[in-house]
């Protein structure tokens, strides 16, 4: 028996292998078919290679690994304290108006004072009275300590650095006169003329508002 190349089987296989590239493998079987016909034909498979295994130990490419990024430098942080809270401000105290001004003429107060009341008598005024057994006889005339001659009714004695000579001072309803001064009438005391001995002593010591007269 004599051996024969396949006529059409040839070109066919010839083709895939040239599709295939030089990594096809190529063997040769032989088969029996029809009668007295070897018909030999060539079957090219391509191989894909198998991939090695990666080994623990094998280098690593520099290349392949990336870098890193560079770790960020530190950044101090600073404590900061809150601020403190404002303290609330102090309510404004209410305006005072100021009083008005007085009208001439007009009495305003001076607040209580302490009355205690006098006569002409030596008891009362010693020395300086008509009446002194030294003033007898020489035609001494007895008279305020602001020189005028005091009257019951109208002249009081006061503390002059309070209320001056001359000051219109209402008592009770009553205007008197500031004209006399005492040694002890000190501060809110004023000491009240009155016509006889009797009666200053009747009057006692009594407290009343005081007040004054404005004048221009």
């Amino acid at each position: 028996m004599s051996a024969v190349s396949y006529p059409a089987a040839e070109p066919i296989f010839a083709a895939y292998a040239h599709d295939m590239g030089p990594a096809a493998a190529v063997y040769t079987e032989s088969v029996q078919e029809y009668e007295d016909v070897e018909i030999k034909i060539e079957v090219i498979i391509e191989l894909e290679p198998e991939p090695e295994p990666e080994s623990e130990s094998a280098p690593v490419s520099s290349a392949s690994v990336p870098t890193p990024p560079p770790a960020p430098e530190p950044v101090l942080l600073s404590v900061v304290e809150p601020a403190p809270e404002p303290e609330p401000e102090p309510y404004p105290e209410p305006y005072a108006y100021p009083a008005p001004e007085p009208a001439v003429g007009e009495f305003i107060s001076l607040g209580i004072f302490e009355l205690t009341a006098y006569c002409l008598c030596a008891r009362c005024c010693g020395i300086w009275s008509a009446e002194h057994p030294s003033r007898i006889g020489t035609g001494f005339v007895q008279r305020s300590a602001s020189g005028t001659i005091p009257q019951a009714g109208r002249t009081i004695a006061v503390d002059t650095s309070v209320i001056p000579f001359g000051t219109y001072v209402k008592i009770n309803g009553h205007v008197y006169i500031a004209e006399d001064r005492g040694g002890a009438i000190r501060g809110n005391k004023i000491d009240i003329l009155k016509p006889d001995h009797e009666t200053a002593m009747r009057f006692g010591r009594q407290r009343a508002e005081v007040f004054i007269k404005v004048v221009g």
